[in-house]
């Protein structure tokens, strides 16, 4: 180590990892790869599935998670960031991850590494393949951090891959355009593996990727079928429709989570566990039907991805940071009108596109209530920042716009203007989520099973 004191608890742990290389993100793979090697660290479960994707990664690990509990699987996920605790990380079978597990996690990867410098994700990535290696555990699913080539995540081979949506974010890491960004995300493609590429506009880049790797893709439209035939007027429908290959379309309930965007996920996921079915790749698993899973997307729920917190006002919290999340939360909005008005408290990091989120939304926004987060994170936007860039796009429609040095003031101001048949809708980054638990007096969040 590097330092003479030897951290004692995870969160000193945690600020010491934090530390210990030059830059928060390096895309690279042969520093963790080398102690990976270190730590004989090979396959953590006999089926992993990594999840890969610019929107949706989250809840596509959340509804994947409950399809295979459904199936009789051990499951572990890891997932990332985190909204209030580290924990919320790695999650094992029925529960986070403890203390106790980490702290040896943690000592283990750090007598490995000796001269060989982590970023924090490395460390978080390589400590929960330790502990899922550890765990008895039938399944693993893997969140891909940034991108996919480069990401740690990717030094495991995965049986299998869904790649969710690919549009423009952390373009300083990933590329300016979509085909320069899909290219990174199809680094995550093996020969031979199941995968599933979700987007209903697919990039030329990632189809070209996956033949050349010799992957097995599957794609919407084309393998699987999906509708709910939805609109304003019966927006109320409890039920879409599901189709995969030549099997029969089937009627199924919609998942508990709300956004549309989510049949996207749900179907994906369907898809992938019927396609390792179909190839015999599902360690002892009984045949099952794509409606013998319909009770596991009922029962998905996830953190702060439109999650209905509060009522007379509504209160809704949700981590949409780019242009995409947002046309997808504009899109439920159309779906979902209210007899009064939305109310938007809005504070995003520095380099997101405010201008593109704010675009999206605007028609169905009444109010803005914009936040600062530069005492959330380093990169966070301050509220004079963030109003000198996005406040003539929040007026375009004539909604009122105000600026809050702090999430917790602009939530107060927001909920004090609402009006029981209102709905305040907070949304932005995960740095503002938290804030946003944490007003509400939440120290942690429950263990979604």
């Amino acid at each position: 180590m590097t330092e003479t004191a030897t951290p004692k608890t995870v969160n000193e742990w945690l600020e010491y990892q934090q530390r210990q290389h030059p830059t928060s993100i390096d895309l690279s793979l042969e520093r963790p790869r080398a102690v990976l090697e270190r730590l004989q660290l090979k396959k953590p479960a006999p089926l992993v599935i990594s999840i890969a994707g610019t929107n949706g990664k989250g809840s596509t690990v959340a509804l994947l998670r409950q399809m295979l509990q459904s199936l009789g699987y051990r499951v572990g996920s890891f997932t990332s960031p985190h909204i209030l605790n580290y924990h919320e990380r790695i999650a094992l079978a029925d529960r986070y991850v403890n203390d106790a597990e980490l702290l040896s996690a943690f000592a283990r990867i750090e007598a490995a590494r000796g001269e060989i410098t982590l970023t924090f994700f490395e460390y978080n990535t390589l400590a929960a393949l330790l502990i899922f290696a550890e765990s008895a555990l039938d399944a693993v699913i893997l969140e891909v951090g940034l991108g996919g080539r480069l990401d740690t995540v990717n030094l495991i081979d995965a049986d299998a891959v869904i790649l969710t949506t690919v549009e423009l974010d952390h373009q300083a890491f990933l590329g300016a355009t979509r085909g320069k960004i899909g290219t990174e995300k199809a680094g995550v493609f093996r020969a031979g593996q199941i995968a599933v590429y979700a987007d209903r506009d697919p990039v030329p880049e990632v189809l070209e990727a996956a033949f050349a790797r010799g992957t097995v893709l599957l794609r919407p439209t084309r393998d699987y079928l999906f509708h709910d035939r939805g609109d304003r007027s019966d927006r109320q429908k409890t039920h879409w429709r599901y189709q995969y290959k030549n099997a029969p379309e089937v009627e199924l309930q919609k998942p508990s989570l709300l956004a549309r965007c989510q049949l996207d996920n749900a179907a994906a996921c369907l898809s992938l566990l019927l396609a390792l079915q179909e190839h015999r790749r599902l360690p002892s698993a009984a045949a099952f039907t794509a409606r013998e899973l319909e009770s596991a997307l009922v029962r998905t729920h996830v953190h702060g991805r439109l999650s209905r917190i509060g009522e007379a006002p509504e209160l809704y919290f949700d981590v949409a940071h780019n242009p995409q999340a947002a046309r997808a939360l504009a899109d439920w909005l159309f779906m979902h009108p209210i007899k009064g008005r939305t109310l938007v408290v809005f504070g995003v990091l520095e380099d997101k596109d405010p201008i593109g989120i704010v675009t999206a939304l605007q028609k169905h926004v009444h109010a803005w209530f914009l936040t600062g987060l530069e005492q959330e994170s380093p990169r966070g936007l301050s509220a004079m920042e963030l109003s000198a860039r996005v406040r003539g796009a929040t007026q375009r429609f004539g909604a009122n716009c105000e600026s809050y040095d702090t999430p917790a003031w602009a939530m107060r101001s927001a909920r004090q203007n609402a009006h029981a048949e209102d709905r305040v809708l907070v949304l932005g980054s995960f740095f503002l989520i938290a804030a946003a638990y944490r007003a509400q007096g939440f120290t942690s969040l429950p263990f979604e099973r």
